[in-house]
């Protein structure tokens, strides 16, 4: 396991803020919205956002939307169905609420649709998946169209940079973006980055609920649920905030290495040799013999200064390699540069509670996003406990099996998928 640790984000110290941050547990979803709204302050609710896991019935999870408005009408209301919320007493069992009185805010939304260009679609290397293949009529694939000529980036997007039409012209330069998204959120983060680059990131990509309510995300925006795009909000008026990206599973295998051949997000020639051949080489040799190739291996992209895992700026999953021509596909939308520095990482076991992370201390409040193990969604969890009544008064957030959105100052937002990983934003 490993942390990265960031540099603060500040604020004035002469603003007050009225931040809510509070994570329930409790049988059924309206005990939970009942509890979880309770003793707020009378000033203007500007916005909330409200997670919820999973666990509930179906028909509790369609009514998020009216059971919020029974007891507040905030100006700007965000949901969104995942796997977990950070309660370890039901095992993630629960609902998670954000909310925010006099603050700052402005919301933003970007439906699926036609005009949406889904970026992920020209990375070399994935699968796609059974919920999803009715919204390939709005994709084009260059790849097939163009032949491999075409393949010489996965950044390249038209619509890349083009500001959100509701954040245009705004007063103050927000400090702070929460995003939740279905599995193409990169149209939104791309243009968040471009537009305010010191700017916080933070978010979720929704869990996967076909077989749940229905749709292949469950999302509301409002009054209106959405079975996928994007929504979130910016504010520049958040406490000074402290973020740190911890990666419990996972362990560097060797030592940092250099791009020498590159293209697009595959890599040739790690150290001017072929990148396949030098991960297998690590896993036959040394105390890493032992380590399975059946697991799931990570490439870490270090910082320019950087030549040890706290460096690390950002972290993607292998998803392919082909040890005769030498290549390795990376899960990731932004290209690879000759001499960049990166790292290999393997997948570790660790115990299923690793999924919800330790509370901080009870003056900090905490934004938590997680990644939860795709064969060990909250259904099949042994310590879910849907019975169990608790307050957790300084936390929110939640995990998704499908990824969380990491943002940090000054780089680029990225999705992180790797297992029992946590993305955790600390103000006071």
């Amino acid at each position: 396991m490993f942390t990265r640790r960031v540099t603060k984000l500040s604020t004035s110290a002469l603003c007050r803020h009225l931040w809510t941050h509070r994570t329930v547990s409790g049988s059924t979803l309206s005990a939970c919205v009942s509890q979880g709204l309770t003793n707020l302050s009378t000033k203007p609710i500007n916005v909330c956002v409200a997670l919820v896991s999973r666990s509930f019935p179906s028909t509790d999870l369609a009514s998020l939307n009216a059971e919020i408005a029974k007891h507040i009408q905030p100006h700007i209301f965000l949901g969104a169905v995942v796997d977990r919320v950070p309660c370890q007493a039901s095992g993630g069992h629960g609902l998670s609420i954000l909310i925010g009185q006099d603050e700052d805010v402005t919301a933003f939304a970007l439906e699926d649709s036609v005009d949406r260009k889904k970026i992920k679609s020209v990375s070399v290397g994935r699968w796609g998946r059974v919920q999803d293949f009715n919204r390939f009529n709005f994709e084009e694939n260059d790849l097939d169209k163009f032949g491999w000529e075409s393949f010489k980036s996965v950044s390249t997007n038209a619509q890349a940079h083009q500001q959100l039409p509701e954040l245009q012209n705004l007063k103050n330069s927000p400090k702070f973006a929460w995003i939740i998204s279905d599995h193409e959120p990169y149209q939104v983060i791309e243009s968040l980055d471009h537009q305010f680059p010191h700017a916080i990131k933070a978010g979720l990509i929704g869990t996967s609920t076909p077989f749940t309510t229905g749709t292949p995300y469950t999302m509301f925006y409002n009054g209106k649920h959405m079975a996928g795009g994007s929504i979130g909000f910016v504010s520049s008026s958040v406490p000074e905030m402290k973020t740190k990206v911890e990666f419990q599973a996972l362990e560097k295998l060797g030592n940092p290495m250099t791009i020498t051949r590159c293209r697009g997000n595959i890599i040739l020639d790690l150290d001017e040799s072929s990148a396949t051949g030098l991960l297998l080489d690590l896993l036959n040799k040394g105390h890493n013999a032992k380590i399975s190739k059946e697991k799931e291996f990570y490439l870490g992209t270090c910082a320019d200064h950087g030549e040890d895992n706290a460096s690390l700026v950002s972290v993607h999953k292998v998803t392919s390699g082909d040890p005769s021509k030498g290549n390795m596909s990376i899960d990731t939308t932004a290209d690879f540069k000759v001499g960049q520095r990166v790292q290999f990482l393997h997948r570790m076991d660790v115990d299923e509670s690793a999924v919800i992370p330790s509370a901080g201390s009870p003056d900090q409040k905490q934004i938590i996003c997680s990644v939860t193990d795709k064969d060990g969604t909250i259904e099949f969890s042994k310590s879910l406990k849907q019975d169990i009544e608790s307050m957790i008064p300084a936390v929110f957030g939640g995990s998704s099996e499908n990824g969380a959105l990491v943002g940090l100052p000054n780089q680029p937002t990225y999705v992180f998928d790797a297992p029992y990983s946590h993305y955790v934003i600390s103000t006071k």
